[in-house]
């Protein structure tokens, strides 16, 4: 038994992801499917060979079926999806981080030893690209002191992350957020307090007066520099009244955003009664708020990135380097190419508040 073909690495697991197999005997073969993080099958999967047609064999004039021509295919996507649990990385602090959950490696394995390479899927809807950052966001983008970032990536070897600024004329690199050798899906964690302190040692003026910056990752193999990628930040320093999101974008990976001004709260509630000897009684009551945000005017691309928050399979409110889950109300929006758009966003708490009345 024989693979001709496997999934590639980065494919999303919301996609087929099928090892093609050759050679299966004619009774079938029990495939179990693996991972490298646990220490039981994520699944077995019984194949069957396809139907074969039989050949004359010119020289016996006999009818030969071989077996080796017998194949089958297995998709993996169902099973790997089951070790994907994307969270934000902000509570792990500057640096470059592996994601845990935002892939999943698996392979295949039948009897008598034999085995697959290894095959790593994304949390993406797409196929995560090679040496790309792994976000639609705009290449600039707005930040304030005390939040967090992330720029995830692709690397098939070294990534190195620096911060530049400017003062006075003069052009200041940081090279706090480090390099990682780790071929995989990388997360370069921006921390805008850490940056700042960097700012301030560096140009001798308060933290306060950091402006903007620009992160670069630089992609590196065989030890030279293949590609730069890069994000240009401006600092925000008027969001007291903003709330901060963070959600699983279509590539996998997790994108934030701070919407500038929450534009009302709503409460609601329910009760359930039953009916007694004495009459009606409640016996619970649920009650839940939801907020409304607002982007503020946005253009065409910041738009569209920001409407992934209405399809992402898990958003987040963040507040610093904490984070907690919300809903999303289903929502569209139509984005015009010759004005701006503003995006309005509901968020609901994962659960009611529930107390219950005896």
């Amino acid at each position: 038994m024989t693979i001709t073909t496997s999934p590639p690495n980065y494919a999303s697991a919301f996609c087929p992801a099928c090892f093609a197999l050759a050679g299966i005997p004619s009774g079938g073969v029990d495939i179990e499917i693996l991972s490298p993080s646990r220490p039981e099958p994520l699944g077995v999967k019984r194949l069957y060979a396809m139907p074969i047609e039989p050949y004359n064999s010119l020289l016996f004039n006999d009818i030969i079926i071989d077996e080796s021509l017998s194949t089958a295919s297995l998709n993996i996507a169902p099973y790997a999806r089951r070790l994907l649990t994307p969270t934000p990385l902000c509570g792990l602090g500057a640096g470059l981080h592996i994601g845990a959950g935002r892939t999943a490696t698996c392979y295949i394995s039948a009897p008598a030893g034999f085995r697959s390479e290894s095959v790593m899927l994304c949390a993406g809807t797409e196929d995560a690209p090679p040496n790309t950052l792994l976000s639609a966001a705009p290449p600039t983008v707005r930040i304030a002191l005390g939040e967090f970032d992330e720029l995830p990536v692709t690397s098939q070897d070294t990534v190195s992350a620096v911060v530049d600024f400017s003062h006075g004329g003069t052009t200041y690199t940081d090279l706090s957020i480090g390099r990682r050798n780790a071929p995989g899906i990388l997360s370069a964690v921006v921390d805008t307090d850490a940056i700042s302190r960097s700012f301030s040692a560096l140009t001798g003026v308060p933290p306060e007066e950091l402006t903007e910056f620009t992160v670069r990752l630089q992609l590196s193999e065989s030890g030279f520099t293949d590609r730069t990628l890069q994000r240009r930040y401006i600092v925000d320093h008027n969001t007291q009244t903003g709330r901060r999101l963070a959600w699983v974008n279509r590539f996998g990976a997790v994108d934030y955003h701070t919407f500038p001004t929450a534009d009302e709260l709503r409460s609601g509630g329910s009760h359930a009664t039953i009916e007694t000897s004495s009459g009606p009684r409640t016996v619970s009551t649920a009650s839940r708020q939801s907020a409304r945000l607002l982007s503020g005017p946005c253009d065409v691309l910041t738009a569209e990135w920001l409407s992934e928050i209405f399809s992402s399979p898990a958003v987040w409110t963040v507040d610093g380097s904490q984070f907690e889950q919300v809903e999303v109300a289903p929502g569209e929006t139509t984005i015009s190419p010759t004005k701006p758009t503003t995006i309005a966003i509901t968020l609901f708490p994962i659960s009611p508040n529930i107390s219950r009345k005896f």
